[in-house]
């Protein structure tokens, strides 16, 4: 009884550590993929945020990517991401989130594997939409992106959705926009779109209101001829964490990598979105949106100095985001290039310099930008390093924890388990039977 009371005390232990751990669920809509080709993803987690995820090649190389992401609510997400055109091989979608609870550190990982071919590929935006009942229809942009022309097969899983189009054709390089209408009082659960050309098949989440407005649908044809002109988008087009400013300081032989969330807060979807820089010289993951729908959120990768050639100074620009319905976003940025003879890192820099090296061209480590209001980024290096600091030092303290509770439990099993009584020699001398007297 007392091992086992021993026992249990050493498993509680342990499930201390690990219950700590958040569930993540990771599922790709397949594990074969053709490069140019929209991968997307479903996401039960906890503490999302698209900083978090990255995709890893055979090479254990992490690839500059821009996901985008859409709330199904209750820790469900989807993620996608369009694939390069030059992308070929085994890749994995990684999503890890790191965090420091009661003294220990934590990491939860999830991963899917994928391979990528080459052949004829589309792009679609958005992969989910949400029926609102504003409105009377949503619309996806499609992008052939290579190989031949393709023929596009257009279905729907419930009648209230209803294409304007059965298929249609792209074109080499052609975009081109599916217009589909619903029903959203007859929409009663979540419904599928389904585009399909040979090995590509895309199902598109139409999420279904909680609640249909009858009056909102009566007039949802007149309202969303109008809807662009009569609507403001003004302060509706964010970053996540509220960036305003970037302040950045790096050795001009280092170029300066990070990613950049931007959301779209209004009711309806925002289109045609372009990213432009001036002042400065950036390098874009890419220039323009199709589409960013209402609540969903797109991770652009940013790249100053590329190449490296940056001339020793101080140098302002802004970032600017519009769209065609008129929201805007523009962010300053303030970026010091210091000398290479200048660069001794210290505690101080530590907080200012941004020090990513490029491993190779075209493959560029990309760090998450965290970035506030007058507040330098900090050095991509440094939170590296520091990071592995932390888990180091966090596994020396679950180590210590948990042999200190080994320990009191091992003095305890000993201050209860029962005494044995010990004979003395002489209580053994007294056992012997005395020798009679003749």
């Amino acid at each position: 009884m007392k091992k086992l009371i021993f026992l249990f005390s050493v498993f509680l232990v342990l499930l201390m550590q690990t219950a700590m751990a958040q569930n993540i669920t990771l599922s790709l809509e397949g594990s074969s993929f053709i490069a140019g080709q929209t991968v997307i993803a479903k996401v039960s987690m906890e503490r999302f945020s698209l900083s978090k995820f990255s995709v890893i090649d055979s090479a254990n190389s992490r690839q500059s990517i821009g996901f985008y992401q859409y709330d199904l609510g209750n820790n469900e997400h989807i993620v996608y991401f369009n694939l390069p055109s030059a992308f070929s091989g085994d890749y994995k979608l990684l999503v890890s989130d790191k965090r420091l609870e009661q003294g220990i550190f934590m990491e939860d990982n999830a991963t899917a594997l994928f391979s990528v071919s080459s052949g004829d590929a589309f792009t679609i935006t958005p992969a989910a939409v949400k029926i609102s009942p504003a409105s009377s229809y949503f619309k996806v942009t499609m992008r052939h992106t290579s190989g031949n022309p393709i023929e596009v097969a257009v279905s729907v899983s419930d009648t209230a959705l209803k294409p304007v189009r059965n298929s249609l054709s792209l074109a080499v390089n052609e975009l081109k926009t599916l217009t589909v209408n619903y029903d959203g009082l007859k929409l009663k659960n979540n419904a599928v779109l389904t585009l399909s050309a040979g090995a590509i098949k895309y199902e598109i989440i139409a999420v279904a209101p909680k609640s249909a407005n009858a009056t909102a649908q009566s007039n949802a044809t007149a309202q969303n001829q109008s809807t662009e002109e009569t609507i403001s988008f003004e302060g509706q087009l964010v970053t996540v964490k509220n960036i305003t400013v970037i302040k950045n300081s790096a050795p001009v032989n280092r170029p300066i990598a990070g990613a950049l969330e931007f959301k779209n807060n209004a009711k309806l979807a925002l289109h045609d979105l372009a990213f432009t820089s001036s002042g400065i010289s950036l390098a874009f993951n890419e220039t323009s949106v199709s589409v960013l729908e209402p609540g969903a959120v797109y991770s652009q990768y940013i790249w100053i100095n590329k190449l490296k050639d940056a001339a020793a100074g101080t140098y302002f620009g802004t970032i600017t985001l519009t769209s065609r319905e008129g929201a805007s976003l523009a962010i300053p940025l303030e970026i010091e290039f210091t000398p290479v003879a200048q660069e001794q890192p210290n505690a101080t820099q530590s907080q200012q310099n941004v020090s990513v090296p490029l491993e190779k061209p075209g493959k560029v480590t990309v760090e998450k930008v965290n970035a506030t209001l007058g507040i330098p980024l900090a050095n991509f290096s440094e939170l590296k390093q520091k990071s592995e600091q932390e888990k180091r030092k966090s596994l020396l303290i679950a180590v210590t924890i948990s042999v200190f509770v080994i320990a009191i439990a091992f003095l305890f099993y000993l201050r209860i388990r029962p005494k044995t009584a010990v004979k003395k020699m002489s209580d053994y001398a007294e056992s012997f039977e005395k020798p009679k007297k003749k």
